[in-house]
């Protein structure tokens, strides 16, 4: 084996012997790289980038743990890894402060999910000076309905209540609450 200038990051060639074709020699050179060395790893960062960008931050972290413990140099892995942390621990703290207000009762009675979420974000707004926005992402026609009953619930709890009545998705983001229609 020999290093050669360019041939990625390991700059290993390696070298198989001599094919005959129509009586001609012809050199066969295997590249190898690191990267493709890593089995599967395009593939493993691909993977853990869509599912980062779809908002599965668990499912990306799992990903990118695994290309750490193959690449443990992998810059753009413990990047992304650093990033859902944060991003992590800032739905923890907007969902803290929102279980920090508790909403004496709540009783709904087939009302459209969405009128279910605004009202409980005006309780918690009541309670503490401050509502969160409302990211609603979920398609307009055939609106999910719940009915619920309860009484001094948090109010991060009654949220989350809401959407899994409804079969929505839901994200305590930094500033605000992002509900979304399951994936397909």
């Amino acid at each position: 084996m020999r290093k050669i200038p360019g041939a990625g990051r390991s700059g290993i060639c390696k070298a198989a012997a001599p094919v005959t074709r129509s009586g001609m020699r012809f050199p066969v050179l295997l590249l190898l790289t690191s990267a493709s060395i890593a089995l599967g790893a395009p593939n493993d960062m691909q993977s853990a980038v869509q599912a980062y960008q779809a908002g599965d931050l668990s499912g990306a972290r799992l990903i990118l743990e695994q290309i750490l413990v193959k690449e443990p140099r992998n810059a753009a892995a413990r990047n992304y890894l650093q990033t859902i942390t944060e991003k992590e621990a800032k739905s923890a703290a907007t969902k803290r402060r929102l279980d920090a207000v508790v909403i004496p009762k709540i009783d709904f009675r087939d009302v459209s999910a969405r009128e279910a979420f605004e009202f409980t974000l005006q309780a918690i707004e009541r309670g503490s000076g401050a509502k969160p926005n409302l990211v609603w992402i979920v398609p307009a026609e055939n609106p999910p309905r719940v009915t619920l009953a309860l009484d001094n619930v948090p109010g991060a709890t009654a949220l989350t209540y809401i959407a899994d009545l409804a079969g929505l998705k839901i994200a305590f983001e930094e500033h605000a609450v992002r509900v979304s229609a399951p994936a397909p």
